[in-house]
């Protein structure tokens, strides 16, 4: 607890009424103001703000509680020395720390739930791609299978004559190894295709980038960016990934009180341009990425990103201004939130301990108990 020592200039002089047909007396010297947290042992009403006085028979501080009127002794307490700037620079320095990750939290909270969100609005186009695509596949399939059994065929037959020459045994077993490499290739081949028409309808599907580019059909995919919405997957997506940046936003609603108008808005704006450039970050790696995928000699790609190729960058455009709004309304009403949830789960007694999310916003905390009434004809 720490006190503020500070003249009150509504303080009335050090006199105060006495009953009719006494001699005045003296009233209670205000020595100075609580600033810190300081509970009532009696009612557990914080007695922050309170006026700390001299008792005037034992002449010590005391403060009287508002409430219930139990007194609270104050006590002095040793000064910690040339060890007090040290914890306090360690606990600066780790507050420091908690901060620039809650930035980088809350970047990922805007980059992790636009990415998700947009490719969830753009599921029937992507599945639409890997349906045609698995089709494709098996018809690739089914030719490279024709293929091998003609290699093979050939093989078989210049195995026979081989015998029929008359050579030995090792001769024969090493005739295979001289057939032309296609019959390795296709077999390394056959195991790509037949993995990605195992694929099927997957959202996340690799597709053939080559095939992608001969079909002359591919804008048939997206019927414009509204019609190729999917509602449905899209609302329930967003529900989950709207959960990010709230939860981002009442951190920086609970953690950061003084953060009210234009600073409130400065830190959204700035959170919100660390978000669009973690998007730029997070597109631009996964189409490099996307172009590095070779496997089997094939060239892939996946699915979501023609889709979003076909729709540019409206879907995710879209999602990060949604989850920016959600953004800025939890850093807006998260002190709020926060005090029904405390007043919701915690008994009176402890809840006083985050007393400053009421004083914060000039709100007086929830009275635990009714003040004692005064009858003026007693």
């Amino acid at each position: 607890m720490t006190t503020h020592h500070a003249p009150d200039p509504a303080a009335p002089p050090n006199a105060e009424a006495s009953p009719a047909g006494s001699s005045p007396r003296a009233a209670p010297e205000r020595i100075a103001i609580v600033s810190g947290d300081r509970v009532c042992g009696s009612c557990g009403f914080n007695l922050h703000a309170q006026h700390v006085v001299r008792e005037e028979h034992y002449n010590m501080l005391m403060v009287r509680c508002p409430e219930c009127g139990q007194v609270a002794s104050l006590h002095e307490y040793p000064v910690l020395g040339p060890w007090a700037k040290r914890v306090g620079f360690v606990l600066a320095a780790f507050w420091l720390l908690v901060m620039l990750a809650a930035v980088a939290a809350t970047t990922g909270a805007l980059v992790g739930g636009s990415v998700i969100a947009s490719e969830a609005m753009l599921t029937g186009v992507t599945r639409e791609i890997s349906v045609a695509h698995a089709r494709y596949a098996d018809e690739r399939l089914a030719q490279i299978d024709i293929q091998i059994a003609s290699l093979q065929a050939q093989q078989d037959t210049s195995v026979r004559a081989l015998s029929r020459q008359g050579l030995d045994a090792e001769t024969t077993q090493a005739a295979p190894a001289q057939t032309p490499p296609n019959l390795a290739a296709l077999t390394s081949q056959r195991q790509a295709w037949q993995w990605m028409a195992q694929q099927g309808n997957s959202p996340n599907s690799w597709v053939d980038e080559s095939w992608w580019k001969a079909n002359q059909g591919k804008a048939d995919f997206a019927r414009g960016f509204w019609r190729s919405i999917d509602w449905r997957t899209s609302f329930w997506m967003f529900v989950g990934a709207g959960l990010m940046p709230l939860t981002a936003g009442i951190f920086w609603a609970v953690t950061s009180p003084r953060w009210r108008g234009r600073a409130m808005l400065i830190a959204w704006v700035v959170l919100t341009l660390l978000g669009v450039g973690g998007v730029a970050f997070a597109t631009l790696t996964r189409l490099m990425v996307d172009s590095m995928q070779i496997w089997n000699g094939v060239q892939m790609t996946q699915a979501g990103s023609l889709a979003r190729e076909l729709t540019g960058l409206a879907s995710l455009v879209a999602a990060l201004g949604v989850m920016s709004l959600l953004l800025l309304l939890a850093m807006r009403f998260g002190r709020a939130w926060a005090r029904l949830a405390i007043r919701a789960l915690l008994p009176p007694r402890m809840r006083t301990s985050f007393a400053y999310l009421w004083w914060c916003d000039g709100k007086d905390m929830p009275r635990t108990v009714r003040a004692p009434q005064v009858n003026p004809g007693g």
